[in-house]
């Protein structure tokens, strides 16, 4: 497991300012290719300085302004949080930070910066797209980078759920009723490695933390019942499944695919086949059937190496093969992480196959969710790498 606080563990001593609403101009104008298996077209959204896309379970689209958002790398300065137009075009540079999320409404990137102006330490801010406001929304002086789990809209407003150590809390968006939580797991002096909140049951907490040498052991929490759940040993690349009560993961050494629900209970495989190196999997909008993964071993494996493709959540093993993101994988944002913008048939990724990480978008055929099916005998061998 890659730890997220080891990429720019001190990200907000970078700037002493925070930054506000800048016009960049295009970033696009790189060609699109077209796969000539699958007819799935890639776009490049970002071509100049290293660009990175967060996480496969975070939101990153905003259908109300049309807008994706992203971590802009300067060969030089720090990292600056990005909103452009899903094709790349009207790039704005909102803020200094990363790991930014889209709220679930659309109307707000939230991201962690600096504190503010003569102040040490992190918190966690919110840019609103309409208004171009920005607003702080903890004032913790976090000495790492804060883990914290895309907002939950509410009756009260959107909630969030953050820890800028290794203690969690619970806040909404306008700063208020910021109030710890008592997770009751082993590991309580150790940083969050990754904390979400359901994105339906907002009372469901999952978690698990950077504790040396264990295997990634996953926990929930319900506040309601102030109850603790060891969910399972070993996970990975963990995401709320869109019923916001199971959760879906990596497991074992071999990287199978599960679903479990949030007590511990129901845990089964969703991919049979041993297909070791599939991660950073997302659902399309509006399905639970299917999801969209990625391949990140290069050297062989069922459909193909290097890959992005879909895969059936049914167990049956169904998959459909998308298109090569050919990443080099040589630090952490050249993993090709992904995550659907616009519906079913945009799908974001990242990689770093041209040297410093991008960021491209992979529009999918009409008909590619009717293709999936099961290998025949065989087929599941590992395949070279083709030349590209």
């Amino acid at each position: 497991m890659r730890t997220a606080s080891v990429r720019l563990n001190s990200l907000l001593f970078l700037c002493g300012c925070l930054g506000f609403f800048v016009a960049i101009g295009a970033a696009s104008g790189g060609e699109c290719t077209t796969d000539s298996k699958s007819g799935v077209q890639v776009c490049p959204v970002s071509t100049s300085g290293s660009n990175r896309i967060n996480y496969y379970d975070t939101p990153l689209y905003s259908a109300k302004f049309n807008k994706i958002v992203y971590v802009k790398k300067p060969a030089s300065g720090p990292p600056e949080v990005t909103v452009a137009n899903p094709d790349g075009t009207d790039e704005q540079n909102v803020g200094i930070g990363l790991d930014p999320m889209m709220g679930s409404d659309g109307l707000k990137v939230y991201f962690p910066t600096r504190s503010g102006p003569g102040e040490q330490g992190a918190d966690l801010y919110s840019y609103d797209l309409g208004s171009h406001k920005m607003s702080r929304i903890t004032h913790v002086r976090a000495a790492r980078v804060i883990q914290y789990s895309p907002p939950v809209h509410t009756s009260k407003g959107n909630l969030l759920v953050y820890s800028p150590g290794n203690i969690a809390y619970l806040i909404y968006d306008d700063g208020s009723e910021n109030t710890q939580l008592d997770f009751d797991d082993p590991y309580k002096s150790d940083p969050f490695h990754r904390i979400r909140m359901s994105p339906t049951h907002p009372n469901l907490i999952f978690f698990n933390r950077n504790h040396p040498g264990e295997n990634a052991p996953l926990f929930s929490y319900d506040t309601e019942t102030k109850k603790t759940y060891s969910v399972t040993s070993r996970a990975t690349h963990m995401m709320w499944a869109p019923d916001g009560i199971h959760i879906v993961y990596n497991g074992g050494p071999d990287y199978h695919f599960h679903m479990i629900k949030y007590d511990g209970t129901g845990d089964r495989e969703l991919d049979p086949l041993v297909r070791e190196g599939t991660a950073y999997c997302t659902y399309p909008p509006g399905r639970d059937d299917v999801v969209a993964c990625a391949n990140f071993d290069t050297s062989g494996h069922y459909p193909m190496p290097g890959s992005l493709f879909l895969l059936a959540t049914d167990g049956s093993n169904r998959v459909a093969y998308l298109c090569l993101h050919n990443a080099k994988q040589e630090g952490f944002w050249g993993e090709p992480a992904l995550h659907y913008a616009q519906d079913q048939y945009h799908l974001l990724f990242r990689s770093d196959a041209t040297g410093d990480p991008q960021v491209y978008m992979a529009i999918l055929p009409a008909d590619i969710y009717n293709r999936l099916k099961a290998p025949e005998k065989g087929s599941e061998s590992p395949q070279k790498q083709p030349g590209h």
